[in-house]
């Protein structure tokens, strides 16, 4: 879906070694599936994780884009019952959370 690629994007945009290593887990419960996204990125500090998943709000602005792709990735997946978050360390990288429920 299009939100996954707003997702897989921003983890090619914010690399910051060679080689990118990108982890996807996948869970599920008799209720929910969970999905955590883990990179090898430039990472943030971690108290602007919900900064960084609001509309044009960006932290590097040295790279290119205007602060939409991780906003409307979460909007998305909002509007199928489920939930975005995200932990991340500067220098360290980033895990996306994801969690769906079951239809």
């Amino acid at each position: 879906s299009a939100a996954f690629l707003e997702l897989f994007d921003n983890t090619f945009k914010f690399q910051s070694v060679e080689p990118l290593e990108v982890d996807v887990e996948f869970d599920e419960t008799e209720t929910n599936y969970s999905i955590i996204i883990t990179d090898n990125g430039v990472g943030f500090e971690n108290e602007y994780s919900q900064k960084v998943i609001h509309l044009f709000r960006q932290l590097n602005h040295d790279i290119p884009g205007i602060g939409f792709g991780l906003s409307f990735a979460r909007k998305v997946i909002q509007q199928h019952g489920g939930q975005l978050y995200i932990q991340s360390m500067l220098n360290e990288g980033t895990q996306i959370h994801i969690t769906l429920g079951k239809f």
